[in-house]
């Protein structure tokens, strides 16, 4: 069978469209748009805690000191009572690094970048195929 543009022989690719839209994102390996979303902030928290860059990202988080200790960092979210306030990365980065599905600690404790969106990409995947 010729090889399509895409690399993919042809019973392949019919594979893809027949298949529901969720299916096909797991099998392609891509995040629905709110999981897009929450990478994107978990992300850039990640980058912003392991570098303390840009300072003015890094000023806007505060570690929760809890009274017992905890085996993973949390961040404290402010307390906002309108959802246009929710929309700020002050409060949008802490609840989703809190908040991200059971993100286990050794996902937030990565090395590398590279490493830390590769383990949480897959991590959500995973969760995404769990609850369908």
């Amino acid at each position: 069978m010729p090889l399509l543009a895409t690399g993919c022989r042809r019973q392949s690719v019919l594979q893809i469209f027949v298949r529901s839209s969720y299916e096909r994102l797991v099998y392609l390996h891509w995040l629905p748009v709110i999981h897009q979303i929450q990478f994107k902030i978990s992300t850039l928290t990640y980058k912003t805690l392991a570098t303390c860059q840009p300072s003015y990202l890094y000023s806007l988080l505060q570690v929760h000191q809890p009274s017992r200790a905890l085996t993973q960092k949390l961040l404290q979210v402010p307390y906002l009572s309108t959802d246009f306030g929710r929309r700020a990365f002050s409060y949008s980065s802490p609840a989703t690094w809190n908040s991200v599905p059971r993100l286990p600690t050794f996902i937030k404790n990565c090395s590398s970048l590279y490493s830390f969106k590769r383990h949480l990409k897959s991590h959500l995947i995973a969760q995404l195929i769990n609850n369908y």
